[in-house]
């Protein structure tokens, strides 16, 4: 899971901080979208893995 969040931190990291030259927002902006959504995948994951049947 933490590879997700990696890949997604160094795409936003290249998008935000260096093509709209964002710096240091651009940076935090995309650690933070990346923490989110490995959070929730890791949430959703988790449901799907433990239903019964």
């Amino acid at each position: 899971m933490t590879n997700f969040r990696i890949i997604l931190n160094v795409i936003g990291n290249l998008v935000l901080a260096a093509g709209l030259h964002m710096d240091a927002a651009g940076a935090a902006i995309a650690t933070v979208t990346g923490i989110i959504l490995n959070v929730g995948f890791y949430i959703y994951l988790n449901r799907t893995e433990n239903t019964p049947g």
